[in-house]
């Protein structure tokens, strides 16, 4: 600037102020230097062009002064005759305003204001726009599936605490019966009506569960093996079963009174079950739970009479023997095992005919189904189970 005695324009961008440095740079050299100041093809429009390159000061200037200037970096202004007259028609050329400068959010990404000496950043690019609308529209889809799973999940919940609750009672119930009745017969009579009670209760309910178009396949075999280890916990001393008792009736370890009563008890308590349920559904606690659904008879065989006696008799068969080889192992380890049978069975059999193998159970579960057809549903639950 002192040179050319001219005005010089303030540079807009990086590039521009870095060229304004060098061409100072060149002047002041220039002063103690006897030399042409710019060779031919080698003059202060060197300078400029050389702008964004990474060459030091010293090795610029030396090319400045003789006449080989360093190759320009991709993206600097080329170098034209008009930029490259030497002398004192360059310094004596007032310096064209640069371009108007760039916005911020113009400038190349990765390059800050120091791009001119080398200085280069790592690139952020920012977000996709459309990220966050999808974001959005994917949490409202999971809220809407929630909303749309959550009656389903309340009615679930609802029927795991009403089972939980009977089971309770029942546990409530057994040890008043322990502490209030001595009689033997009595005391048998009350355990065995209270045990067939909370088994068909439970039962029920988680037939009602089964059902359900939303539930999961797995999930039902969850509750059948929980409630089996539940009912393996609470109901000791007890049958449950009429093949139970006359499986010890046969091995000589119960009395034919003791038997009758336990039998009639069963009856009773299976019977009682099925219409202290539908009292319960009449509540409408749930939006399955309706009275009149234990009225209806809803056949679970599937299959031909013959198949049907086979698969009762088998489940049957495999359950109680189950029961005679397990009483030496271990109590806790015997429930898990006894569990994993029941699950197992009801997975095999239950769409063939329900794998109830329990008379009692069936009973209380297709009692109209009994009235319509007895032949049938005697043979294949009552006969079958006891064979």
């Amino acid at each position: 600037a002192e040179v050319s005695g001219a005005q010089v324009t303030p540079p807009a961008s990086a590039e521009e102020r870095a060229a304004a440095r060098m061409r100072a740079a060149c002047a002041r050299s220039l002063r103690y230097s006897s030399r042409s100041p710019c060779p031919q093809g080698g003059g202060l429009g060197v300078c400029a062009s050389a702008s964004t390159d990474r060459w030091p000061l010293s090795r610029r200037l030396k090319r400045v002064f003789h006449g080989s200037p360093p190759p320009p970096l991709p993206g600097s202004g080329p170098n034209t005759p008009a930029q490259s007259r030497g002398g004192e028609e360059e310094s004596s050329r007032e310096t064209p305003p640069g371009p108007p400068a760039a916005p911020e959010a113009a400038r190349p990404e990765g390059r800050e204001e120091g791009a001119g000496r080398g200085l280069r950043t790592r690139a952020h690019s920012p977000p996709p726009a459309e990220s966050a609308p999808a974001a959005c529209s994917g949490r409202e889809r999971a809220m809407t599936a929630l909303q749309g799973l959550w009656p389903e999940v309340r009615d679930t919940c609802t029927s795991l605490v009403l089972m939980l609750s009977l089971v309770l009672s029942m546990g409530v119930g057994r040890v008043v019966t322990r502490q209030q009745l001595h009689r033997p017969m009595a005391h048998a009579f009350v355990l065995e009506f209270l045990a067939t009670f909370q088994l068909c209760c439970c039962t029920h309910e988680l037939q009602l569960l089964s059902e359900q178009e939303s539930m999961q396949s797995t999930w039902p075999l969850m509750l059948v093996y929980f409630f089996s280890m539940v009912h393996g916990l609470t109901l000791v001393g007890t049958s449950s079963n009429p093949c139970g008792i006359m499986m010890q009736l046969m091995l000589g370890g119960m009395s034919p009174d003791m038997g009758a009563l336990r039998l009639l008890a069963q009856l009773i308590g299976a019977l009682s079950s099925r219409y202290c349920i539908g009292m319960l559904w009449s509540l409408g606690l749930t939006k399955y739970h309706d009275s009149e659904r234990t009225f209806a008879c809803r056949s679970p065989i599937q299959v031909d009479l013959p198949k049907a006696v086979i698969v009762e008799t088998m489940c049957s068969f495999i359950f109680h023997s189950a029961l005679l080889h397990f009483q030496e192992v271990r109590t806790k380890l015997r429930i898990h095992l006894l569990a994993a049978l029941i699950t197992f069975l009801v997975y095999a059999g239950g769409s063939l005919t329900g794998a109830v193998f329990n008379p009692v159970l069936a009973l209380s579960l297709h009692f109209k189904c009994f009235d319509e057809a007895f032949v049938q549903f005697f043979i294949v639950y009552w006969l079958a189970p006891s064979l």
